[in-house]
């Protein structure tokens, strides 16, 4: 999906649409906010999960995350029954540094798609989530 951007460029100038809603494409909200149009990120994954591994608490852009940083949940992190087993932890780690396309990882795509979009989107509700959503809101707002 990384070398599609030419294409989905040329697109977006042509259509001049008044935004665009995309998943973990981080590279598009940088392309469109040069053409004017906004960025809606769509997030696929739930706020609970994207407060316990995304957190800016986490410091994730200041040093590698390991097996021992998602043992136990970021320090504000509302309460809640999320506890990862050995096997899940050994699994988060793997996949959030997987590299995913040109060099990036999962968990790099998921941090700029969050702080380069100028909305987030969730599929889930308040009334389930409420905490979480405060949580990822809040911490949206110190980075």
């Amino acid at each position: 999906m990384d070398l599609t951007a030419p294409s989905i460029e040329s697109f977006l100038s042509d259509l001049k649409p008044h935004f665009v809603v995309h998943d973990f494409t981080h590279w598009l909200p940088s392309l469109t906010h040069c053409l004017g149009i906004k960025s809606i990120y769509r997030c696929s994954i739930s706020p609970a999960t994207v407060g316990y591994l995304l957190s800016p608490e986490r410091k994730i852009n200041e040093k590698p995350l390991t097996e021992a940083d998602f043992k136990a949940p970021p320090p504000s992190f509302p309460p809640s029954s999320i506890k990862l087993f050995p096997h899940e932890v050994r699994q988060v780690t793997s996949e959030t540094l997987k590299q995913f396309g040109r060099d990036i990882s999962f968990i790099e795509r998921q941090m700029i798609s969050f702080s380069d979009s100028d909305a987030i989107s969730f599929k889930s509700c308040k009334e389930m989530e409420g905490p979480y959503y405060d949580y990822v809101e809040d911490n949206s707002k110190s980075q």
